[in-house]
């Protein structure tokens, strides 16, 4: 399969690097792990018609709720959003349930970035004389002897959609390395000249620096594939949510428009969706896919080994409950190269997610580390 194997290696290497402790531009002090934030119910749902929703099935929709404002659709599909207004619902559900032209309704769920814990494994250089970004030399992009850069740096006809927070799209070591600009966060996906103000924890200018950096320019970090483009689409909104239909509408714009490679470091644990979110979520995968993009994402942060972050959490309880070791999609999807973390040593994260072939609720479904 030759779908841009480089760039393969470039967003392999999201998961090897400490998200919290390298941007694009500078090394920031490390600092605690953040208290978990659960996620909190939103007011918007995804309604699936039957077939193509025209006058007629919209009307009838609006007609029974009045409390339903229609907010978008999802390119390609029979699903819109709806905001509920009254914020009840399970009554707007159950009312969407019984019409006629709906084949469904349920609540648009909410995803969490891959935020990494502040490991002093990670946060440090871990042996003398050895760069913080020891990952491009564990992945052989950089080395003495022959290297990925000795044979190809990638290609600017190579473009990787970041599929993210957004991106301090002004930052100096990604001058030049953009395609696009995209934001998708609660409205139809639509270019945008600048997301400057938009990543609010630096996550996605991270991931996007780790991709493809300007290297050789004596600032900041080194990119994987210095030398490709980048998509970078926004599905955080203002409230800092991202919901899957806001991802789903992403991966769609990606796969119409030219990327090559799509990057995810974000997801939610299975025990936080239902088959219908799955469902829809499947049918955007296996789309860009059998477009011939190469989809790659995180595996998760979640392994119960004393890590668990605002990610994990399935309920917040009292007490809150976590997911341990749990599938997280859209990683566990057979169309996307899932990537578990590794440390400097090559022995699994503690906090990584990763196989059990002996539970049949997990199997072996990450692919790479």
């Amino acid at each position: 399969m030759k779908k841009g194997l480089l760039v393969i290696s470039a967003v392999l290497s999201l998961l090897l690097v400490p998200r919290q402790v390298v941007s694009a531009q500078n090394i920031p002090s490390p600092h605690p792990t953040a208290t978990p934030k659960p996620k909190r119910p939103n007011n918007k749902v995804v309604v699936v018609y039957k077939n193509k929703p025209n006058t007629t099935a919209l009307l009838s929709v609006q007609a029974q709720s009045s409390q339903l404002t229609a907010l978008h659709g999802i390119p390609e599909s029979n699903a819109m959003v709806y905001s509920v207004n009254d914020g009840d619902v399970p009554k707007a559900l159950s009312t969407l349930s019984a019409n006629a032209n709906v084949q469904a309704a349920f609540i648009d769920k909410p995803l969490s970035l891959m935020a990494i814990p502040n490991d002093p494994a990670l946060t440090i250089a871990p042996v003398a004389n050895q760069q913080l970004q020891w990952n491009m030399y564990k992945l052989k992009l950089a080395g003495s002897s022959q290297s990925g850069w000795d044979k190809t740096t990638g290609s600017p006809s190579i473009v990787v959609a970041v599929i993210d927070a957004g991106v301090d799209s002004s930052h100096p070591d990604l001058a030049g390395k953009f395609s696009s600009l995209v934001d998708c966060a609660g409205v139809v996906c639509h270019p945008v000249s600048d997301l400057t103000d938009n990543d609010p924890e630096g996550h996605g200018t991270h991931v996007n620096g780790l991709v493809a950096a300007a290297t050789n320019n004596g600032i900041g970090v080194a990119g994987a594939g210095y030398n490709v483009k980048l998509m970078s689409i926004r599905v955080m909104d203002s409230g800092q949510n991202i919901l899957l239909s806001d991802l789903n509408q992403a991966l769609q714009w990606a796969a119409d428009h030219g990327a090559r490679v799509i990057n995810m470091s974000l997801g939610a644990l299975s025990e936080t969706l239902d088959s219908g979110d799955i469902d829809q979520m499947k049918v955007k995968i296996d789309d860009a896919w059998n477009k011939g993009v190469v989809i790659v994402a995180a595996a998760g942060n979640c392994s119960g080994n004393g890590t668990n972050n605002g990610a994990c959490v399935i309920d917040d309880g009292p007490p809150p409950r976590y997911g341990i070791n749990s599938k997280v999609y859209p990683a566990a999807f057979e169309n996307v190269l899932s990537v578990a973390a590794l440390t400097y040593q090559d022995s699994l994260a503690s906090y990584s997610q990763h196989n059990n072939a002996s539970d049949p609720n997990i199997g072996e479904w990450i692919r790479v580390a």
